[in-house]
């Protein structure tokens, strides 16, 4: 599939191309498991839907993309429930008593509770001697947070930090960074779609000028469609590559024989990168020494400064003018 010039063209199609027959593999290959297998296979075949639709595409691409950055994060995840979890351990276990029989079992405890809260850890570990105590709205106390008398409430302020901390740093953050990564890939992701797109509806995919260099230099606006429908028409490539692959090599003509030995090596050498004919002094104007360019850039800017100081001096004559004017019609208004 390697029949483009060196832009992002021959990654799309090849994406493209290649992502279609694989999925067609896949969707045999689920509906024939799901026969044989089992039904549940069958399910899969949903995936489908996702592998159409772009943006679904996106939103898959945004999570796995920055699949390390996210096993960073998951793992300082693991950390700061390891640590509030030894907290809790060591410092209220009254409080988890019956939950967390064992450290390793206090673990896996917060770390599976940690999301399903709505308050975080401090929620779940809200319990005395081993059972969940609802609190009454009408009790002026809490079971946790505050001492176990009702009439005296005493405010536990270690766990009243503990609480806060181990909802904002393991959920609150934790969610915010992870949030952040999947919205920058997006971001990243559509911004890469845009080029691509911009790529292939601007830039001629054998030559690789962009639109508005070529319209300039063939002085039309319908110069670019003109172009990449007849001078360099993509489908015409396409259909000669082919008639390269199948035609005997004993038939071969010289120019053949080096276009077949080119597409053997993956190498661009024939394509006209660059180059067109209709596009008049172009391969010319490429292939200039740099210094004659920065020259001719030069006395451009030189020019641009004279004539901006040629206009400058019009305006000034131009308000001098002016006063003189001015002063004769008051020189008039005072006679008369």
């Amino acid at each position: 599939f390697f029949f483009f010039n060196d832009t992002a063209t021959t990654e799309i199609y090849t994406e493209q191309i290649v992502g279609s027959v694989r999925c067609v593999q896949e969707t045999a290959l689920c509906a024939l498991a799901s026969i044989t297998i089992h039904r549940l296979f069958a399910s899969l075949l949903l995936y489908d839907m996702v592998w159409r639709n772009p943006v679904l595409i996106f939103v898959i691409q945004s999570v796995w993309r920055p699949k390390k950055t996210m096993g960073m994060t998951f793992i300082l995840f693991l950390i700061a429930i390891i640590i509030y979890a030894t907290l809790a351990y060591y410092l209220y276990f009254e409080d988890v008593h019956g939950y967390c029989d064992t450290l390793w079992v206090c673990m896996v405890r917060f770390m599976d509770q940690s999301f399903k809260q709505n308050a975080g850890i401090g929620s779940y570990i809200d319990v005395l001697d081993g059972t969940y105590q609802e609190k009454n709205p009408e009790d002026k106390g809490g079971v946790a947070l505050f001492g176990e008398t009702q009439n005296t409430p005493e405010i536990r302020w270690g766990r009243v930090l503990y609480d806060f901390t181990s909802f904002f740093i393991p959920v609150v953050i934790i969610i915010q960074i992870v949030t952040g990564v999947i919205a920058d890939t997006f971001e990243v992701l559509r911004n890469e779609e845009e080029e691509r797109t911009n790529d292939m509806n601007n830039v001629c995919y054998i030559c690789g000028f962009d639109r508005d260099f070529i319209q300039e230099k063939m002085r039309n606006q319908e110069g670019f469609i003109t172009h990449v429908k007849e001078d360099h028409y993509l489908w015409h490539y396409f259909f000669y590559i082919a008639y390269i692959e199948v035609k005997d090599k004993t038939e071969y003509t010289g120019h053949e024989s080096y276009i077949a030995e080119c597409l053997q090596t993956n190498s661009l050498a024939w394509f006209p990168i660059n180059k067109g004919i209709s596009l008049g002094t172009v391969e010319e104007e490429c292939d200039k020494d740099p210094a004659v360019v920065l020259q001719d850039l030069q006395k451009t800017l030189d020019e641009v400064d004279k004539k901006i100081e040629h206009v400058q001096k019009t305006i000034e004559e131009a308000e001098e003018r002016k006063e003189r004017t001015n002063n004769k019609l008051q020189l008039s208004l005072i006679h008369i």
